[in-house]
Formats: C-alpha cells, sequence, structure tokens
C-alpha cells in the first residue's frame, strides 16, 4: 500500500526548510524549491524505511484541510487549498 504524508514547506532567510509533522525528526532543507522537494522525498523514504527496518509501526493522521500559503510584510497569499481524505 502506498502511503502519503503530509510535508510543510518554508522559507526564509533566503533557503527552504521542509518537515513531515507525522514523522517527528524528519526534516531537511534546500536552496530552492524543486532542491527541497526532491531532498524532503528523500527524507521521507528513509525515515519510513529506518522505522520500518527497527520494527516501529509507521502511523500517520491527515488533516481534513491543507492549505498552502505564502506570507510576507504584505500579507499571504493562498497558493493551494484542498480537503484531504483520511
Amino acid at each position: 500500500m502506498k502511503q502519503r504524508f503530509l510535508v510543510v514547506y518554508e522559507f526564509a532567510e533566503g533557503t527552504y526548510s521542509g518537515y513531515a509533522p507525522d514523522l517527528p525528526g524528519c526534516i531537511s532543507s534546500g536552496g530552492t524549491h524543486e532542491e527541497i522537494r526532491a531532498n524532503m522525498c528523500e527524507a521521507v523514504g528513509n525515515h519510513v524505511g529506518l522505522m520500518i527496518t527497527q520494527g516501529n509501526e509507521v502511523r500517520f493522521q491527515w488533516p481534513t484541510l491543507f492549505v498552502a500559503q505564502t506570507c510576507s510584510r504584505n500579507g499571504c497569499t493562498t497558493l493551494d487549498r484542498r480537503a484531504i481524505g483520511h
């Protein structure tokens, strides 16, 4: 079964960072949006693989609504808003 995990991306001080809230400690960074997406994909795969190898249960809870925004001093702009099934 293919599992999907929520990943949160942030941009601050010229660099991107990301984390997976359902996988504590699963974080990464990158210089571009494309780089952080690739890095987080690798980080999630490695994190889940290690959990399985160690015999840990991989559990997650999805939020009912996902909202991606970009924010600056001038306010926030919604980039994506969609319902997510459980």
